[in-house]
């Protein structure tokens, strides 16, 4: 359980540096000890916000994302039904319970999921203009003016396995409104929905109110692990092993014209198997 309070302790200072307003339970030496002789450790999150004023990758040059939040969605209705009560309405991340566990074989797992009575978890995510650099740090190509996403989430799970160091991750989540606007294309997309796959079929039949939440979300399970690349050098592996979603595009606009029209991908199914590292 050291190790567990180490890891608890380490995600703490990490989520604390990228300036995170949370309320925090502060533990002492007597709490502490306690907590060492449970099967594992609960960690309950509310009213959290993320900000981070840019996000740099810098190769030769780079590519900066600014303006970047992440906290709740800050409204009742998704998917033409209430999940969300008026008075738990927030624009902070909120009712998610975490738990982590080192089982018996040495596997650590996280689970993340609703807390208490809540079926799901708003969230809303924001990005500014990701813009690509010069080597000098003066801006050229904007790729994107802007990103806006709010949607649920039901669960994630991440396990890194003891024998064979993979970390797997499954999540099931719902995106019910995505705006983003491609600026050097001239391309933007209004409205996109991201839910499971039975989505479109069960609306055809009972309409929106007869969704539940096996119909909103889409399933995302992928693993992580150390591979050798096909030049010899150490790569980081990933692997898709699912992602199935029914994809609603329903407003594209090319430049200032009207919407070009709507496009749906009904019952998308993909894997693949990535090797990722330096040149």
């Amino acid at each position: 359980m050291k190790k567990i309070m180490e890891l608890a302790i380490g995600i703490t200072v990490g989520v604390a540096c990228t300036t995170v307003n949370a309320e925090i339970l502060a533990l002492d030496e007597a709490t502490l000890s306690e907590i060492s002789g449970q099967a594992g450790l609960s960690i309950e999150i509310d009213n959290a916000e993320v900000t981070m004023g840019e996000f740099r990758y810098q190769d030769q040059g780079s590519i900066a994302v600014r303006d970047i939040r992440l906290g709740g969605a800050n409204k009742t209705h998704f998917f033409g039904n209430q999940w969300i009560s008026a008075a738990d309405q927030s624009d902070k991340l909120d009712n998610l319970k975490i738990d982590v566990d080192v089982q018996s074989d040495g596997d650590l797992t996280v689970i993340m999921k609703p807390s208490g009575a809540f079926s799901v978890v708003d969230f809303g995510l924001s990005t500014g203009e990701w813009v690509l650099q010069d080597s000098l740090g003066n801006d050229g190509t904007r790729l994107i003016s802007s990103l806006s996403v709010t949607g649920i989430g039901m669960d994630a799970r991440l396990r890194v396995d003891n024998q064979t160091s993979h970390t797997f991750v499954e999540t099931t989540f719902g995106i019910d409104d995505l705006d983003v606007d491609f600026e050097f294309l001239g391309i933007s997309l209004k409205d996109v929905q991201i839910t499971g796959t039975s989505y479109l079929e069960t609306v055809g039949t009972w309409g929106y109110g007869g969704t539940g939440i096996p119909d909103l979300g889409a399933e995302f399970d992928f693993e992580l692990f150390s591979t050798t690349s096909a030049t010899g050098n150490t790569a980081l592996g990933l692997n898709i092993n699912k992602f199935q979603a029914d994809i609603l595009l329903p407003e594209i606009y090319l430049g200032s014209t009207p919407s070009i029209g709507q496009v749906t991908l009904n019952n998308l199914d993909v894997t693949a198997e990535l090797v990722v590292y330096g040149h």
